[in-house]
């Protein structure tokens, strides 16, 4: 027979981290505040293909011709070179370069389509109807491997621009504290350690 437990009232059921306030209780102009409207969305994407337009012509978006590969070191050295020199433009690869951004759009269509065609055809073919979810996963494995790639070559570049930023800051600390010490302080005056010998002598004569 099975027995059901409850607890005890000194036991904590729940720990409350923090409330959120009912929607109903809150004012107009709350509501219009958690919620971007649709200016908000135009400005954002005029102001990225803005960005974007102006990487393709001075030429830095040359960096991501070719990235959408297995990994290898030049990818990876032209993705660091991409992510380093400009954060405000990390996530607008497809748009920075039309043949980066093809390419991936190609690649992405084609694995949906493979994923798609391999389950019709163990539907078609097995006399239950069934899908074999372990073959169609080793299928979207296969046709995701360079995405796969990619992402972990971009995930490193951004591991690499943040490591470089931190050593640029450290770097300017130290130069600015190294300075600071050779600059003499406005208004102090310079007291040289009393030579008692000298007063005592002094004092003689």
């Amino acid at each position: 027979m099975r027995k059901i437990s409850f607890p005890k009232v000194e036991d904590k059921l729940c720990v409350v981290m923090c409330e959120i306030e009912n929607r109903e209780d809150l004012r107009e102009e709350d509501i219009s505040m958690l919620w971007f409207a649709r200016s908000d969305y135009h400005f954002s994407r005029s102001a990225a293909r803005a960005i974007s337009r102006e990487e393709e012509r001075n030429g830095t978006s040359k960096n991501l011709n070719g990235v959408f590969n297995e990994k290898s070191k030049e990818k990876q050295n032209q993705l660091n070179r991409w992510v380093l020199h400009g954060y405000s433009r990390r996530g607008l690869e497809r748009w920075a370069n039309c043949f980066h951004g093809e390419e991936r759009h190609k690649a992405q269509f084609n694995a949906i389509m493979e994923v798609l065609s391999a389950q019709d055809d163990m539907l078609a073919t097995s006399k239950q109807h069934q899908v074999d979810d372990e073959a169609l996963r080793k299928v979207s494995v296969k046709c995701t491997r360079v995405a796969r790639h990619f992402a972990r070559m971009i995930g490193k570049a951004d591991a690499y621009a943040a490591s470089s930023e931190l050593q640029d800051d450290k770097d300017t600390i130290l130069t600015n504290a190294a300075d600071a010490k050779k600059v003499p302080i406005r208004g102090a005056v310079s007291v040289r350690p009393l030579d008692l010998n000298r007063i005592s002598e002094s004092r003689k004569r």
